[in-house]
């Protein structure tokens, strides 16, 4: 029985394939056929020709322009240029009031002149005096014996410069031991010249010359 029974699914079964299989080649096959048909069949190709209607041809109608007549306008003179006459100018007369008025200032400018002027001197007069005292330290020397009993100090000098760049009056103060060495400077340092600026002689000057030992 159960052989019988696997016998008759199996009999079914290919039947129901078989039917599936054969089913599908017709359908492919038709298609085939189909195609064939359709490429050997002859195509028509149909043509259209569109006739155009001549147009009309208009005629462009020439319009002459009038010819202008060039009117030549006078030209137009430049008028005179009249010169002015020169008129003398009168100068006028200072009146009293203007003259007291730079009566004033004048004093004012002459003094103003004068401060700068003094100013400047002072200044020329402080360079020349700061020069005076480098050259007698540069010309000093320091005594051996200040020097071996280890001696320093500042030393005053006093003097009196005169017109034509010597001194007079020589005052030394200080330890007794520097005073030779503050001539002999004094000597090597003088006479010198004077600025043009400086005319107030003789001319007190008073130095402090200083001995250290480094």
């Amino acid at each position: 029985m159960i052989t019988s029974r696997y016998f008759n699914s199996f009999f079914i079964t290919f039947f129901l394939f078989s039917t599936l299989f054969f089913g599908i080649f017709l359908i492919f096959k038709n298609q085939e056929t189909f195609a064939k048909n359709i490429s050997q069949a002859p195509q028509k190709i149909s043509f259209t020709i569109i006739s155009q209607k001549p147009q009309p041809v208009v005629e462009q109608k020439v319009v002459e322009k009038p010819i202008e007549k060039v009117v030549e306008k006078p030209i137009a003179q430049k008028p005179k240029q009249i010169e002015p006459v020169a008129t003398k100018q009168t100068q006028a007369e200072p009146t009293p009031t203007a003259i007291e008025e730079v009566k004033q200032v004048v004093p004012v400018i002459e003094q103003q002149i004068a401060v700068a002027t003094q100013i400047d001197t002072n200044a020329i007069k402080e360079e020349f005096l700061k020069g005076i005292k480098i050259n007698i330290n540069k010309n000093k020397v320091y005594p051996k014996r200040a020097i071996s009993r280890g001696i320093e100090g500042m030393v005053d000098v006093n003097f009196k410069l005169l017109s034509n760049g010597t001194i007079s009056d020589i005052n030394i103060s200080g330890h007794n031991v520097f005073t030779s060495s503050i001539e002999d400077a004094l000597a090597k340092s003088f006479p010198v010249s004077i600025p043009k600026e400086l005319n107030v002689f003789p001319m007190v000057i008073n130095f402090q010359i200083a001995f250290n030992l480094k």
